[in-house]
């Protein structure tokens, strides 16, 4: 249901996107690229969980099916993220000055946002970080991460566990904690942004009212402005 949702949604925004050409703006671009990497990520769980490659373990091809299906939802998760905190910082550029040039913005985000994923999707696959997560939802395919093997010795059988902290940083967490890092500090910086504009605004505005006479509604506003009388 969930899928299904974040599939129509996508279309939905690609699709109002390429009918009406007056609305194309970067944001909107961005929106796009966000909503491609979105149904690419949906496309490969569901691959995962209704194909439920794990009844094919015993396959020659599964090793091969399993290891595409995980970097295809590696490359998407973080492509979708890295798109995002562009977004961030784009609209973080046009608060700051709306005559920002902004023409080749696009292109150079498309170029680190593709090309950034499939670096780090290439890195894990070549160094067998990804497979069957056996822990995670049965028959899905990504980041092993936690790895479980069952041994058997003269004293019993027993279980180890192995933890790819290196695989889990580099593929997931470390750009959850960039886009939320990177959004928080632009959101903090905008808003500090904004309070400094205000009352710029505010100094200015009672700056020319003191260079007149002090009439009553030039009093009044100056007042309202400032919380106390400045004019006597």
């Amino acid at each position: 249901m969930i899928c299904g949702l974040s599939l129509l949604g996508s279309f939905i925004v690609i699709l109002t996107y390429f009918l009406n050409k007056e609305n194309q703006t970067i944001a909107r671009t961005i929106l796009v690229h966000i909503s491609v990497g979105n149904i690419g990520q949906v496309v490969a769980s569901l691959v995962g969980i209704f194909g439920n490659l794990n009844h094919y373990s015993k396959a020659p091809w599964w090793s091969d099916l399993c290891q595409y299906q995980g970097a295809a939802t590696v490359y998407f998760n973080v492509c979708t993220m890295l798109w995002t905190t562009g977004l961030a910082v784009h609209l973080f550029l046009l608060i700051l000055s709306k005559k920002n040039d902004v023409s080749h913005f696009v292109k150079c985000l498309s170029v680190l946002c593709y090309l950034m994923p499939l670096l780090i999707t290439a890195w894990l696959k070549f160094s067998s970080k990804l497979g069957s997560a056996p822990l995670s939802i049965p028959g899905y395919c990504g980041l092993k991460g936690l790895t479980y093997q069952n041994y058997s010795s003269s004293h019993g059988e027993y279980c180890i566990l192995t933890i790819d902290y290196v695989g889990d940083f580099f593929g997931y967490n470390l750009w959850v904690i960039l886009t939320i890092g990177v959004i928080l500090l632009l959101y903090i910086s905008a808003l500090c942004h904004l309070k400094l504009h205000v009352r710029a605004t505010k100094l200015c505005v009672l700056f020319l009212l003191c260079q007149f006479p002090c009439h009553s509604n030039n009093s009044v506003i100056a007042n309202h402005l400032t919380g106390h009388s400045i004019c006597h």
